[in-house]
This record gives C-alpha cells, sequence and structure tokens, in this order.
C-alpha cells in the first residue's frame, strides 16, 4: 500500500524528495535493490536541488538519510 501511495505522489510531483525517500525505504524493507537505488539516487539529487532548499533543512532536522 505505501509504494502504491508513494509511486502516486512520484507520478504527480517527479522532483518531490520526501517521496522518493520514502520510496528508497520501501524498496530496501522489500529486498528492491534496483528501484532502492533509484529513488535512494533521486531524493539525494533533489534534495541538492536549490528548490529544496527547506525539505533539505526538514531531512537534516530529522536525520533523513539513505
Amino acid at each position: 500500500m505505501a509504494i502504491m501511495s508513494f509511486n502516486e505522489v512520484t507520478k504527480r510531483h517527479p522532483d518531490h524528495p520526501l517521496a522518493h525517500y520514502m520510496l528508497s525505504k520501501c524498496y530496501h524493507k522489500t529486498k528492491n535493490t534496483k528501484k532502492f537505488e533509484k529513488h535512494k539516487n533521486l531524493f539525494k539529487r533533489f534534495i541538492k536541488d536549490h528548490d529544496h532548499k527547506a525539505m533539505k533543512n526538514y531531512c537534516e532536522n530529522n536525520n533523513l538519510t539513505v
């Protein structure tokens, strides 16, 4: 259910870092290495994006790392 929900978020908002973070966590738990790596890398790329400064601060303050 979580994977379906977060995939829907990324379809509507492909650059949403938190959705990619959550998908990386879900795929890590299900041992889907390929999708884990994909969403981990997208999270890291989008979190570095200047437009996501507030999200970067949120992730740092809440120790969200993959």
